[in-house]
């Protein structure tokens, strides 16, 4: 390693420029989101001549691989941007490196020729600084949106199934707007992202209006299954019970950590429901095929059971 401060400049303008790499990657996706939109199309008109428990795997599967094209489209795009930095930040060290290594030693050796020797070196020091960081700062976004896809392995949700025996009947709870309990569910699963909020609610306003009419203490007026034993509040197992009519067996099983044990619970009861929906419909956690794949949660349709 040299001592010259010109030299050692160029040295450094050099290791900026290598830590670019090579001139290309490839992210090897291809054309795999339009492959797996197309197998889904293929699916939804299987799905269409389906019933029953065939109808409801044959969506499953047809909306697992629409979520894995869209997340593929959003990874390709994302990929795309990050080879168009590292292209952009490799010719524009690649170009300073080239200017210093141009830049003639001053003629006469004098202490003025070094100083503006100096001084221009500094500037394309600074120029490949600003290049580094650029690229750093666009790397760490780049993360944060990968983290963000939505690829299948993210619907595993977190439950805390209770015994049946466990489930409480009691119908005393806090007053409050059918949006603010939707709200509070949300916040219980973790789901924070303004977006996914949004369509939740929406969706989860339209079924529980239907399910309920936003009633807490609702019960239906026939079994979901059979009655079964009657309970404290009067009603056989079979019964669908709160907000989302959920029945005691559905929400024992999808119960979430941290809510309430009694399903008239209202926060309880629809965080019960969205980890059901989740599981059952494979709806993403961000809700964006929340009315596609439960049609009682979609005010374009008529109202059909989940």
């Amino acid at each position: 390693m040299t001592s010259d401060p010109l030299s050692r400049a160029v040295e450094l303008l050099a290791r900026a420029h290598n830590l670019y790499g090579a001139d290309h990657f490839d992210a090897g996706i291809a054309d795999a989101p339009e492959q797996l939109q197309a197998r889904a199309d293929r699916l939804a008109t299987v799905n269409r001549a389906a019933t029953g428990a065939a109808e409801t795997v044959s969506r499953r599967m047809a909306g697992g691989l629409r979520e894995s094209a869209a997340a593929d489209s959003e990874l390709a795009a994302a990929l795309a941007a990050a080879y168009s930095d590292h292209a952009a930040g490799r010719r524009s060290t690649r170009r300073v490196l080239d200017d210093a290594r141009r830049d003639p030693v001053p003629a006469a050796d004098t202490p003025l020729g070094r100083q503006e020797a100096l001084g221009r070196m500094a500037t394309r020091l600074r120029r490949q600084r600003g290049y580094l960081h650029r690229s750093h700062r666009n790397s760490h976004l780049l993360v944060r949106r990968l983290m963000r896809l939505a690829y299948l392995r993210q619907r595993h949700i977190t439950v805390a199934a209770l015994p049946l025996g466990a489930v409480g009947y009691e119908r005393a709870y806090a007053p409050g707007h059918v949006r603010q309990r939707i709200a509070a569910a949300l916040d219980r699963l973790g789901i924070t992202d303004p977006a996914a909020r949004r369509n939740w609610i929406r969706g989860y306003q339209t079924l529980i209006a239907r399910e309920s009419g936003g009633r807490a203490s609702v019960v239906a007026a026939e079994p979901a299954t059979t009655a079964g034993p009657t309970q404290p509040d009067g009603h056989g197992l079979g019964f669908a019970r709160g907000l989302t009519q959920t029945v005691p067996a559905t929400f024992a099983r999808y119960h979430q950590p941290g809510t309430s044990s009694t399903i008239y619970d209202p926060v309880a009861n629809i965080c019960a429901s969205m980890n059901y929906v989740i599981h059952r419909y494979g709806v993403h956690r961000n809700g964006d095929n929340l009315a596609a794949m439960v049609q009682q949660a979609d005010a374009h349709r008529p109202p059909k059971g989940y």
